[in-house]
């Protein structure tokens, strides 16, 4: 069976042994991390996943309960075990030395390791959606709006009568009442001028 390779941030955990138990007695651990068990005790132990693990492991095939230091291949003092867990579970473990093959807690001298799922925001992070390329196009507003009989209609900026600039059609009212004013001023003048020399 094929595993999958572990994560770029896989780690290595450590669980002591520092007597006839497992400090800590439970670790939570990311699927592709490594425990590391160290015997910090005066004792032989092992590190032996029981009958009902998903994942075996086994420190220590040779390591008997009542047998001399001869043949025996148990963690000695001073001396670690490491194991990859490459599984989604939690596992139960015992010492064959001082535990027994049972149901975590009752199985005297024994520890359990939790794997979990890493999560998506720890593996990778989220990356944001790339902003399109490009000169972006906006809609131009309509050349002019008609407003309703009612006057509640929208009217663009376009189509009010003071936006247009001089010289436009909308100045020819004013220019012609304008121009009809200077020339009756103009008129006026003359006909008073023509009258002051008559005099």
């Amino acid at each position: 069976m094929l595993l999958p390779p572990a994560p770029a941030s896989a780690a290595t955990r450590s669980v002591d042994i520092p007597g006839y138990y497992y400090s800590p007695a439970t670790i939570r651990i990311h699927v592709g991390d490594t425990v590391r068990w160290f015997n910090d005790s005066d004792d032989r132990h092992t590190v032996t996943s029981s009958s009902s693990s998903a994942e075996s492991f086994n420190s220590s095939t040779n390591c008997r309960r009542n047998g001399g230091l001869l043949g025996n291949d148990c963690i000695k003092p001073g001396r670690s075990y490491s194991h990859t867990f490459d599984q989604l579970g939690t596992f139960t473990y015992y010492c064959k030395r001082h535990g027994r093959d049972a149901p975590f807690p009752n199985c005297n001298m024994c520890g359990r390791v939790a794997v979990v799922k890493q999560s998506s925001s720890t593996v990778q992070p989220t990356t944001a959606e790339p902003t399109p390329t490009g000169t972006p196009t906006t809609a131009s507003p309509s050349p002019s709006a008609s407003p309703s009989a009612t006057g509640s209609g929208a009217i663009s900026p376009d189509s009010s009568p003071n936006a247009a600039g001089p010289g436009t059609s909308s100045d020819t009212p004013v220019l012609a009442i304008a121009a009809a004013g200077v020339a009756l001023l103009a008129v006026s003048g003359f006909l008073v001028y023509r009258t002051m020399i008559r005099r």
